[in-house]
């Protein structure tokens, strides 16, 4: 069987939908993905290139795909030479428009590609005009396992999503913000004149001084279909950051893949690629955007758009386009199923009944290769990665998965506005045993809600939930002494992750292991004088750590909290300040912890005069440099 290994962030929930979750649709166990960015928190990047290295090698894999977007400058040089030795591997660019994002590809990226697929035709063009053979333009496309038409529900009049990127909740720069705030005045104003239902759903549109009172809160992207599909007419426009020129994103597709009507500003590249299609409609000017919305929803028969969506649905789904940008590369596509079975014990379970159930089982169902116990959401397979079983389960031991975990799960959404990701807290974990011993706590005293995926040996731990029981092992011979280090030594363990999700009864308490990011923060400890930190973007559960950290191991420390959408309140006894708070006091560092906009508001404090020495504390790939170039200027 040949295979392929995707790298990528696939704890950023747009990614794992548009890239792991699609690659496994379209060839199950053949695609085997590594989430690169966890990883690298935990092992640190000298590790995890070494990581990825054995588990090519291992698998024979002569295939690497990488995912761009949160991991391009992760890797070394040298990664990316002993990679390619004898290796195809291509990438996928979400940012490569021509100016900032294509000049920063071309200059440090191309090169460690065999071959290029990016999203932008103007960047395809450009570099075909250059002398490249090894590009090739693949558009977007919507995930057909979320997107669908729903019939029979009448919903908004009038639909946008997105972010207001002109308000400070935002976390992001303006880009086209100002030019897309005219035209949903607009739409404000022809739906207060027609008595219509306009729905602005997006990060902080509360604030805005106007459409504020269109603000309908943050969506989940389980919510986006519906609304999309239900509603009379979806606003969904895109211009090029800081430019008058129109872009293509993902949203037209996933907008289309829902059955919506969408209204945009004309995009001669979109047009190029869904060709003539009555469910998107372009506008030039104001006056012709009213004008298209009263023609639009004052017919709302949408018999011409499902017949073109009917015939042209299948050709713009993300699974398509990895099938295309496959048959480039001549992969073969023969998807590899592997045929999982979860099976459900009642408390009170020991090890003995659960080995004598899994016997039962496989007598019972001959097709199945592979048994699971109360996993995390019923299906452990769909967690733990297929292809990974695949290749590496043992025919003849117990293996386990959750070394390292996913969090996905607690993403805010598919275009990860929020730097919040919900309900995770971050620990200080010094060692694997460390912890085992900290998931072993909360299940030990809250033992009627874990019981399902613990069972107990020699008042040692074991997590059943993370266990995949193949067909051929001696479970019998296991059976005659069971003590936990027999299991221990029966059980295979893998250093992969696993997906945590919510509402899971397995963790009181989510951790997340940023142990290396710590590690270099502690160095902080060789500076003798007293410091004034600023703690910059601390809604989430990384800058609240980061507080916590300081507070705890360097009590001499200033420690002032910074964040623009939660000013004004507090965080473990702490005012959190805006940033206007940087030119009012003398602070010595800047750390800043925001995970999602740190980049951008690294490049705002660049461009301006900075107060303070930066620490980009949310990228593994400058915070050790960062962290000694200022304790230099101690010495």
């Amino acid at each position: 069987m040949e295979k392929i290994i995707i790298l990528g962030a696939f704890n950023i929930e747009y990614i794992h939908d548009n890239c792991r979750s699609p690659f496994r649709d379209v060839l199950g166990c053949a695609a085997i993905n590594i989430n690169v960015l966890p990883l690298s928190f935990y092992l640190g990047k000298k590790d995890v290139e070494a990581y990825v290295l054995d588990v090519a090698n291992k698998c024979g894999a002569k295939f690497i795909h990488i995912y761009h977007d949160w991991i391009k400058e992760l890797f070394s040089e040298e990664f990316w030479f002993k990679l390619a030795d004898g290796r195809v591997i291509s990438a996928f660019y979400p940012d490569d428009e021509p100016g900032q994002w294509m000049d920063l590809n071309l200059e440090k990226f191309d090169h460690h590609y065999n071959h290029i697929f990016t999203h932008s035709k103007k960047a395809y063009q450009i570099r075909c005009d250059q002398g490249y053979d090894n590009v090739s333009h693949l558009p977007w496309g919507y995930n057909n396992s979320l997107f669908r038409h729903e019939p029979g529900y009448h919903g908004h009049d009038i639909v946008f999503i997105g972010k207001n990127k002109q308000s400070n909740s935002s976390f992001t720069g303006a880009e086209d913000g100002k030019q897309r705030d005219i035209f949903l005045e607009i739409c404000a104003a022809y739906a207060v004149s027609q008595n219509l239902d306009l729905a602005i759903y997006g990060y902080g549109w509360e604030e805005h001084p106007t459409l504020g009172t269109y603000a309908r809160g943050v969506l989940d992207i389980t919510d986006f279909n519906k609304v999309y599909s239900s509603a009379g007419v979806v606003f969904n426009p895109a211009w090029a950051p800081d430019s008058q020129e129109p872009q293509v994103k993902l949203r037209h597709f996933e907008v289309l893949g829902a059955g919506a009507v969408q209204i945009t500003n004309s995009n001669p590249e979109l047009y190029e690629v869904l060709g003539e299609s009555p469910a998107v409609i372009y506008f030039n000017s104001r006056e012709e955007l009213q004008e298209k919305l009263s023609t639009i929803l004052h017919n709302r028969s949408r018999d011409r758009q499902r017949q073109w969506f009917e015939i042209n649905r299948s050709m713009h789904s993300i699974q398509n386009r990895v099938s295309a940008m496959l048959k480039e590369l001549n992969f073969p596509i023969n998807k590899v199923d592997k045929p999982f079975l979860d099976i459900d014990l009642e408390y009170p379970s020991t090890i003995g009944d659960i080995l004598r159930r899994v016997q039962e089982t496989f007598k019972n169902n001959p097709d199945v290769e592979y048994i699971t116990i109360n996993s995390v959401g019923d299906d452990t397979y769909k967690y733990i990665d297929e292809g990974f079983v695949a290749t590496y389960c043992r025919t003849d031991k117990i293996c386990q998965f959750g070394v390292m975990f996913d969090f996905s799960a607690f993403q805010a959404n598919h275009l990860h506005f929020s730097d919040n990701n919900g309900e995770l807290s971050c620990e200080f974990i010094d060692s694997y045993d460390a912890f085992k011993r900290l998931l072993a706590e909360p299940a030990s005293k809250h033992l009627d809600d874990n019981f399902r995926s613990l069972v107990t040996i020699d008042g040692e731990p074991i997590f059943t939930d993370t266990l995949v029981f193949p067909r051929n092992a001696n479970y019998s011979s296991l059976m005659e002494r069971i003590t936990h280090l027999d299991v221990e030594n029966y059980t295979y363990h893998f250093p992969i992750e696993y997906k945590v999700s919510k509402n899971t009864a397995r963790f009181i308490k989510p951790m997340q292991m940023w142990r290396k990011i710590f590690d270099h923060l502690s160095l902080l400890s060789h500076i003798q004088s007293e410091l004034s930190l600023c703690i910059y973007g601390v809604g989430g559960s990384f800058g609240k750590s980061l507080i916590r950290f300081f507070a705890k191991n360097f009590q001499s420390v200033r420690i002032f909290a910074v964040d623009n959408r939660l000013s004004g309140q507090y965080i473990d006894g702490l005012y959190i300040y805006d940033k206007s708070v940087l030119s009012t006091y003398k602070i010595d560092a800047i750390l800043i912890a925001a995970e999602a906009s740190g980049p951008l508001i690294y490049e705002d404090m660049i461009k301006a005069e900075p107060v303070g020495k930066i620490i980009r504390a949310y990228d593994t790939t400058y915070i050790l440099s960062d962290v000694l170039d200022f304790i230099d200027c101690y010495k």
